[in-house]
């Protein structure tokens, strides 16, 4: 089969755009290389027993070097039986476009897709190879030959004999008619069956035109033992989910889950609920709508409950594979939808409705597991505990399937954690010394609520600081911009108070004028005036007691401490939203910062602090006798007030 130089480019041209077409239909395709690799040889030097493959034959073309037409020719088993029938024909080649060729003579022997047999030869391939078993549970998307037998309620075999009354025909699909809501069987001849184009469908057979029946698989794959006992060893219960998930839930043989991709995870004849409101109904929409090939409009107006369409590609032949492919490059997309002709990708799914295309997942479970073990703060959180991600590196890697991520120390905040803990323990040790030893009248309540006070000031610069990066930026200007209105509202708060005229007013002017009275004092009214702009919280600290020291014996009433602690909290809500916030958007990506544990757990002391206020407030509010005896045991201050005055301003601290 000789041909002319100037034909070549050509030919070469047209072969291409037949691969293009043909690639999602074509079992033999052409190989990597287009050269084909010419051997000399002979009609004599074949293989007289047994069919060739991966090779087709040049030679001596019987009456032309035309091929039989593919209407009548489809496999190899269909041209060695042509060359059979002819009493011309030495020997037969069959090459990846399916074109059957007879000849007389051989002369070369052209190494690529396709097969070859001299005549009488037979296939001597293993029986599972030229007589592959049918695939139960397995379905066959498209390349539809004929419908003719869609309604007929044939059995496997039937449906085999059908398919072999048409050349065109090489595999066929019997499955229940329950997926449209009818009883009974259908039989689709096909084309071609890719395993591109193929489905784990329940109910549906899946088979060769030579092929035969096989006992049917009756157990559910489970995952290898060996997998299951490595996951369960390191308490990975997520990844153990997942690995089982990724299995069907009816049986299929391993070899067609092995071969199908999405084995289990699509869905056919369901589709998004979608439907375009349209006050001049198309013509052409709704008889596409009855065959469900709808040609949507992005951005056209819908119907309440419809999904939104993301994008649609006109394809041809797409294998489910590829159109979920198209849906994991789109950063929107949670489900795509395909036909034979349309691919969907949708988001924000309210509900389902039946169709004849075939949806499924973003990701399926066998993408997951491909992808490996992510090693992110979900990880952590269930194989350990919540509280690990204040110790714990989240190292935001991915390890394979079944290896466990690296555990690492975050010392940055287990070294917070402990300095919190030794602020609030020396606190405590420092206060226990002083109602000891030096005053018993001081407080140790007082103390911790002053250091706690602090150390959430602290924890909230901390938490601004380290959170000026690129990403998330308005967390640190955000943050900024509440740490000046806290200082200025505090700053509002302690003018008024000096100001007010009030009985708390005056203690506090009278215990600054004595302070005032020793130059050494000084310092401990700047302290207080600079500690009281960052947290009201600190005045607890100069109404202690702490060593008797009059610079630590402020009074202060209930009814003051009580607006104190409310302003203090509103002040701390919006701070703890914002770290919050910063947690639940990075989520997945990194550790809980360990400032964000501590304001959560001051603001909550703040609370429990206010609730004790008010009801203490409450209670000397209704029963002033109770408060004038409590009075006596509960003031803070270094000379006793009079007894009028007590029950006059209310009780102190």
């Amino acid at each position: 089969m000789e041909l002319h130089s100037c034909q070549a480019p050509a030919l070469c041209l047209c072969a291409c755009i037949i691969i293009a077409c043909a690639s999602a239909q074509v079992q033999y395709r052409p190989p990597a290389t287009q050269i084909a690799v010419r051997q000399a040889a002979t009609l004599e030097q074949l293989n007289g027993d047994c069919w060739q493959w991966n090779a087709t034959l040049d030679g001596a073309f019987l009456q032309d070097p035309d091929p039989i037409s593919t209407q009548k020719v489809w496999m190899p088993e269909q041209c060695a039986n042509a060359c059979k029938e002819n009493t011309a024909c030495m020997a037969w080649t069959f090459d990846w476009k399916y074109e059957c060729s007879l000849l007389t003579n051989v002369s070369s022997v052209l190494a690529g897709s396709g097969s070859y047999g001299r005549r009488g030869a037979q296939d001597c391939r293993p029986l599972d190879e030229a007589r592959p078993c049918d695939q139960n549970n397995v379905a066959t998307l498209w390349n539809d030959a004929t419908k003719q037998y869609l309604h007929k309620n044939l059995t496997v075999e039937e449906c085999r004999q059908k398919c072999a009354e048409f050349p065109e025909c090489r595999y066929f699909v019997r499955f229940s008619l329950s997926w449209v809501g009818r009883q009974g069987w259908a039989c689709l001849p096909k084309y071609d069956a890719p395993d591109g184009l193929k489905m784990c469908q329940l109910g549906t057979t899946t088979g060769f035109i030579y092929g035969r029946a096989c006992d049917p698989p009756t157990e559910l794959l489970t995952p290898p033992e060996k997998d299951v006992e490595k996951l369960k060893s390191q308490n990975l219960w997520t990844s153990l989910e997942l690995l089982r998930s990724a299995y069907p839930d009816f049986p299929v043989t391993q070899s067609s889950y092995d071969r199908i991709a999405g084995c289990g995870c699509y869905t056919p004849k369901k589709k998004p609920y979608y439907e375009p409101i349209s006050d001049e109904p198309d013509k052409r929409l709704v008889i596409a709508k009855k065959r469900d090939a709808l040609f949507y409009r992005k951005g056209e107006k819908t119907k309440e409950g419809s999904a939104t369409l993301l994008e649609e590609v006109p394809t041809w032949l797409f294998s489910p594979r590829r159109c979920q492919i198209l849906c994991q490059q789109h950063p929107r997309c949670t489900y795509w939808s395909t036909t034979n002709a349309r691919c969907w990708l949708w988001a924000d799914i309210q509900k389902w409705e039946r169709g004849h295309s075939v949806s499924g997942p973003k990701f399926c479970p066998q993408d997951k597991l491909a992808e490996g073990l992510e090693c992110n703060a979900d990880y952590y959180r269930d194989v350990f505990s919540p509280l690990s991600l204040f110790v714990l590196e989240v190292k935001n890697v991915r390890v394979p399937f079944g290896d466990r991520c690296p555990v690492e120390i975050n010392y940055s905040s287990l070294g917070w954690l402990l300095a919190g803990a030794i602020l609030l323990l020396g606190s405590f040790v420092v206060a226990c010394i002083s109602r000891v030893y030096y005053e018993r009248r001081t407080s140790i309540v007082l103390v911790m609520q002053a250091s706690i006070s602090l150390w959430d000031f602290i924890t909230d610069v901390t938490f601004v600081a380290r959170s000026y990066n690129e990403e998330m930026g308005w967390v640190f200007w955000v943050g900024l911009l509440h740490l000046i209105i806290i200082t200025l509202a505090n700053s509002l708060a302690l003018i008024v108070l000096l100001r007010g005229g009030s009985r708390q007013s005056l203690h506090i002017c009278k215990w600054m004028e004595e302070l005032a009275q020793d130059r050494r004092n000084v310092i401990i009214i700047v302290l207080l005036f600079g500690s009281s702009f960052m947290h009201l919280g600190v005045l607890h600290l100069f109404a202690s007691h702490l060593f008797g020291w009059k610079s630590m014996s402020l009074q202060l009433h209930i009814k003051s401490m009580l607006g104190f602690e409310l302003l203090s909290l509103a002040e701390d809500i919006p701070q703890v939203a914002l770290q919050v916030s910063y947690v639940m958007l990075s989520a997945g990506g990194q550790s809980i910062p360990s400032v964000t544990l501590m304001s959560l757990l001051t603001s909550l002391f703040q609370i429990c602090k206010i609730l004790l206020f008010v009801l203490r407030y409450a209670l000397h509010s209704v029963l002033p006798s109770i408060a004038t005896n409590r009075s006596k045991t509960e003031m803070v201050v270094g000379t006793e007030p009079s007894k009028a005055e007590s029950v006059d301003s209310g009780v102190t601290l």
